[in-house]
């Protein structure tokens, strides 16, 4: 499975302040629907979408995060050998 975050260009860099960025979520993989429903309900990333991040290390935090409670859902339905990714494209 593969968590992916788009994030729209412009984010400031180390030191800089800026507004927040808006991303998207996309869980990738072969999963039945209401496994699906689970790890989007267990999504920190996706339930502080709505916030936006204002830098790239708050979004993998956050990621970092879903990666650990997606590995709790998967185990939970069974798939003890999952592997859960994260990856953030930036949207131009």
């Amino acid at each position: 499975m593969l968590v992916l975050c788009g994030l729209s260009p412009g984010l400031a860099g180390a030191g800089q302040s800026a507004k927040p960025m808006a991303y998207e979520i996309t869980i990738e993989g072969e999963l039945q629907d209401s496994t699906r429903r689970m790890l989007t309900d267990a999504s920190l990333t996706q339930q502080l979408q709505a916030r936006g991040v204002t830098g790239l290390a708050g979004l993998r935090r956050r990621i970092d995060g879903d990666k650990i409670r997606f590995n709790k859902v998967l185990r939970s339905q069974g798939f003890y050998g999952g592997r859960v990714d994260g990856r953030v494209d930036a949207v131009n």
